[in-house]
């Protein structure tokens, strides 16, 4: 076999690889069961990320209601893209009032993988909810109201 036949079969197999698998993998009809891979589908924004699957054992499960907001005037205060620790707004960012500023939580029933991090307060009337920063009011609403387990890290 001549040195040209064999990189011309080396790059089928490289574009193959590069190209075909991944579309095959991700494709939304494919069979495959992605659930304990390396990546996850964030099918709000089109993006993918890279997760972590090790199980971490120092996290304690509660269940709690979780739902939306967003930063619009009526559901903050005056300076609504502003945290009550201090932070911008951004995805990732949730609000509870009885967990210190800086924890860590998952709630893997909805959101997978997905890390969030308490940044935020909500109405004294609310102690036993966590809220989930979203960019739009519209995509808040969308959300609802749900009753789910939460990881706290």
């Amino acid at each position: 076999m001549s040195s040209s036949s064999s990189r011309s079969i080396i790059k089928v197999f490289l574009l193959f690889c590069l190209f075909l698998i991944p579309l095959i993998a991700f494709d939304s009809n494919s069979n495959l069961n992605l659930e304990n891979q390396c990546c996850s589908f964030d099918s709000l924004n089109q993006n993918f990320y890279i997760v972590s699957r090790l199980p971490s054992k120092n996290f304690k499960v509660i269940e709690v209601v979780v739902t939306g907001y967003s930063s619009v005037p009526w559901e903050t205060d005056s300076d609504p893209f502003i945290t009550a620790s201090g932070k911008r707004t951004k995805i990732g960012i949730a609000a509870t009032n009885f967990l210190p500023f800086g924890t860590k939580i998952k709630i893997p029933e909805i959101f997978g993988d997905q890390i969030f991090i308490i940044e935020d307060r909500m109405h004294p009337r609310f102690k036993d909810r966590i809220d989930i920063w979203f960019p739009n009011s519209w995509q808040a609403r969308e959300f609802g109201i749900k009753k789910t387990k939460v990881y706290i890290l």
